[in-house]
């Protein structure tokens, strides 16, 4: 990923609705990656303080699935992993 410029993925959600994002940073956490995404677009998903989170999982080999994490804990955890690393990029 370019340090100056964050990468536009799009992904889909559970009715099949393409939503483009910013995809801020990948976290590792316990032996797995999280993705932290913003959505670029005007929609029901784009809110400017928002970011979501989910969970990187191989589906093949060219595809990256993106999984809702269940565990809260585990959210609130990555969440905090990613606002410690933005705000160390602002000093």
């Amino acid at each position: 990923m370019n340090e100056n410029e964050n990468d536009i993925i799009e992904i889909t959600d559970e009715n099949n609705k393409s939503i483009r994002a910013e995809l801020l940073k990948v976290i590792e956490y316990k032996n797995n990656n999280y993705a932290v995404i913003h959505p670029v677009e005007d929609g029901d998903y784009n809110d400017a303080d928002s970011c979501y989170i989910f969970k990187m999982v191989d589906a093949d080999e060219d595809t990256i699935e993106l999984i809702n994490e269940e565990d809260q804990e585990i959210v609130d955890e990555v969440y905090n992993l990613y606002v410690e690393w933005a705000e160390s990029e602002e000093e």
